[in-house]
């Protein structure tokens, strides 16, 4: 039998390495196997030709075909003819022995399978039922096995909010029980759903249907979206005898407040995939159970080590449950139920919460005075802003990774916006230091303005209005008053100036700097006309260098051609890929 593997894979070179010598002890071998790699680096690539597997094919996506269901569809359209079976594979677990093997029997045994799942093994405690071990009232009992039952579970049929559906079947409300309930009896279960990452599938179930595009990014709930589909049309299996461990690796998984908000929605999606129109009864008991469950994590905040967490997953599961009946129920009742949600989630209350949640997970310390925001940061330095830098600081602490700026340093800040980090970076030099603010934007200059004047001694900040390029001219310039006004892109009603542009080179010796020790960049796509007009300062001052590079130009990503740039001076340079989609690239002789 002819089978493919599909492993679908974001920055985690070393787990898919593990996956792949647990696939290559395999007594069964696919043949073929498809790497389709979301990274933002070429780590994963650099593994893969530096350890080569058999039959193994290698794609890269961008962000069109980025997140796990796109790269799913993307790895079926590349299918070899041949093959009969299309497996896949989460990339963070490792496979018995004989997984492939067990897996693809099932067809043999039950030819009216359109899909057979695997089962994990490393997850769940699960005791066989003798004369010496018994289960207890709390214990979940199946097949002549017993396993410890969740308190949500007990308290849920305390309650009434569960019912005896069979694990892999979903209840009419919802909310059941996953493969993980199902025991380690080395059977075979007719199930209806099950796990995405330990799958497979024949290959002419994609004839009809793919992996929906309601799950984006990480995809959670997928699985059961695509599974229970499938078994509307046939029957879908789950062998307990193909095994592997999943090893979770947090790499490329989303922050806990979004994380509370999937399981709402993608779970109300799911529910309603498989019961389109659910009885009232079934309605009353699927909102009773989401609130119930999501009460029941906001109160780990007593219970558990990561109290951070249980609040913001908790907070993100009721903003979920609120956006649903204003999605779908515009009526009398919905104006009623606005009204509710404006009174307990104000503009006030919003800030309040953020504060809270961001005093909790950051080592700065955030406060609201008098209509203004104060950040204190942990080596004491106090910033008072117009906007609260809940995000600022991370992108503060990023620019510092190789390179802290010290007392007396002279700084340019290109792109300076509202001047966050130039007041940041004014407070570290010192009045003998300096940082030179260029931000060509007229209406962030203003904002800049005026956030230095809550400040004391903004003195050595000096703005700089001008533009930087290769050589000193003037060109057209799109103002939109916000972080996206730049030179290569018109962002909407954007407004075209003619403004001055002027090299760095120029610039050093019109000041007549003597030394210049950081340059922070981002600058919408320019940085790479801007390092060909610095070349002189690069020699005489060796500054270190944090640059924005995520930008596209031409269809190619900035930092492609400012790891050229530095490679080419033969300067230390690293360019860090962050799971938000950030890129920066750090250059000069503390790289590591």
């Amino acid at each position: 039998m002819n089978f493919t593997l599909i492993i679908c894979t974001y920055m985690r070179p070393k787990p898919l390495q593990t996956l792949l010598q647990s696939v290559s002890k395999q007594t069964v071998y696919p043949n073929e196997i498809l790497i389709v790699d979301g990274s933002r680096n070429d780590e994963t690539k650099v593994m893969l030709q530096e350890n080569p597997f058999e039959n193994l094919h290698y794609f890269k996506v961008d962000d069109s075909e980025r997140g796990l269901t796109k790269q799913r569809n993307f790895g079926i359209r590349n299918v070899s003819e041949t093959s009969e079976i299309v497996c896949f594979l989460d990339d963070d677990t490792i496979l018995d022995e004989n997984y492939f093997k067990n897996l693809l029997e099932t067809y043999t045994i039950h030819p009216n399978a359109l899909g057979v799942g695997g089962f994990i093994t490393n997850e769940v405690q699960w005791t066989k039922i003798t004369e010496a071990t018994k289960p207890k009232k709390s214990s979940f009992v199946y097949d002549g096995w017993f396993r410890k039952e969740s308190l949500r579970f007990r308290l849920r049929r305390k309650f009434g909010l569960l019912d005896d559906t069979k694990p892999c079947y979903l209840p009419t409300f919802a909310h059941g029980r996953s493969v993980s309930f199902l025991p380690p009896t080395d059977k075979i279960y007719e199930v209806e759903l099950f796990m995405g990452g330990v799958s497979s599938f024949r290959k002419g179930v994609f004839d009809t249907i793919k992996f929906s595009m309601y799950f984006e990014g990480y995809g959670l709930y997928e699985d059961a979206d695509f599974t229970l589909r499938v078994s509307k049309i046939g029957q879908l299996y789950v062998n307990t005898a193909a095994k592997l461990e999943h090893h979770h690796n947090a790499a490329g998984r989303p922050n806990q407040y979004h994380y509370g908000k999937m399981v709402v929605k993608n779970g109300w999606h799911v529910w309603r995939v498989k019961y389109p129109t659910p009885t009232l009864k079934a309605r009353i008991k699927w909102n009773a159970t989401t609130l119930f469950l999501a009460v029941l994590r906001f109160t780990n905040i007593f219970t558990a080590p990561k109290k951070m967490e249980a609040f913001t997953e908790s907070l993100g599961r009721f903003v979920a449950w609120f956006s649903l009946w204003f999605q779908k129920r515009p009526n009398r009742t919905m104006s009623f139920l606005r009204k509710i949600y404006n009174i307990f989630l104000s503009e006030r209350l919003k800030e309040t919460l953020k504060e809270l949640y961001f005093n909790q997970i950051r080592k700065e310390k955030f406060k609201r005075l008098e209509g203004n925001y104060h950040t204190t940061f942990a080596n004491g330095i106090e910033i008072v802003t117009k906007l609260p830098m809940y995000y600022v600081v991370n992108d503060i602490a990023r620019y510092e990774t190789f390179y802290s700026v010290q007392k007396d340093d002279i700084v340019i800040d290109a792109g300076a916006n509202h001047g966050h980090l130039a007041t940041f970076y004014s407070k570290k030099v010192g009045t003998k230091g300096k940082v030179y603010a260029f931000e060509p934007d007229k209406k962030n200059i203003t904002e800049m303005k005026a956030n230095m004047a809550l400040n004391s001694d903004m003195r050595n900040i000096q703005i700089q209005e001008e533009l930087i390029w290769d050589k000193n001219t003037q060109l057209d310039f799109f103002e939109a008053g916000t972080v996206s006004s730049s030179i290569h892109y018109k962002p909407k009603n954007a407004k075209t100036i003619l403004k001055d542009a002027i090299t760095i080179d120029s610039f050093y010796k019109k000041e007549q700097l003597q030394r210049l020790d950081f340059i922070k960049m981002d600058i919408e796509g320019a940085e790479i006309e801007a390092m060909d007009g610095l070349v002189e300062v690069l020699e005489k001052f060796k500054p270190n260098f944090a640059i924005a590079s995520y930008h596209w130009v031409n269809d190619e990503q900035t930092y492609k051609k400012i790891e050229a740039f530095f490679k080419a001076k033969n300067y230390p340079h690293k360019t860090i890929f962050y799971k938000d989609g950030e890129v920066i690239t750090f250059a000069g002789n503390n790289i590591a």
